[in-house]
């Protein structure tokens, strides 16, 4: 019961971040949602900060993984850049509230700033990795290994900051593998 509770609180504040109209969340408006007491929410969770940092660590984990499986540096195609970006953003269509945790100030500064550029820096790196193995190869060109994966992860930042300024429009990314494609291929 209790890790279900934990998960459902979650589950509601990524719902309550989809809203526009929700300004500003605190634990009574997570309790109040919840139909819940403050009190029974602080059982779950120490604090409102708590719950924001399960939520990045659940991005960061999901993100990671996402990348791990599909660039496999035995396997070098640049087809595969495309199919992670492509990965990222559907996991935020899944999960819009999570958009704005990556793109908002919702999170305590100093948080925000070491958390999410963390998750940016490592899904950079593993993008230069990969794009790494391709030169080794003779697949790529070196003189793009620093250039695309920095292009890509800022691509990655403003396609989520308009897809959360557009109110999660359903079709925003339906032209990101030519997008990404134009990128990796300029």
């Amino acid at each position: 019961m209790i890790a279900n509770r934990k998960q459902q609180i979650l589950e509601t504040v990524m719902l309550m971040l989809e809203d526009k109209q929700t300004l500003k969340i605190t634990t009574a408006s997570i309790a109040k949602k919840l139909n819940i007491s403050e009190a029974a929410l602080y059982r779950h969770f120490s604090s409102k900060k708590e719950i924001f940092i399960q939520l990045v660590d659940f991005i960061e984990t999901s993100l990671l993984t996402i990348s791990s499986k599909i660039l496999v540096n035995d396997n070098f195609d640049e087809k595969n850049i495309s199919i992670l970006i492509s990965s990222v953003f559907k996991f935020f269509q899944k999960n819009k509230g999570l958009t704005r945790i990556m793109t908002v100030d919702i999170l305590d500064d100093k948080l925000r700033k070491k958390r999410i550029n963390k998750i940016f820096q490592r899904l950079r790196s593993s993008l230069k990795q990969y794009l790494k193995f391709g030169v080794l190869n003779n697949n790529y060109p070196k003189q793009k290994l620093n250039l695309i994966p920095n292009i890509l992860m800022a691509y990655l930042m403003g396609k989520l900051i308009e897809y959360s300024m557009l109110d999660f429009e359903s079709k925003f990314f339906d032209s990101v593998s030519d997008e990404v494609s134009a990128i990796v291929h300029s």
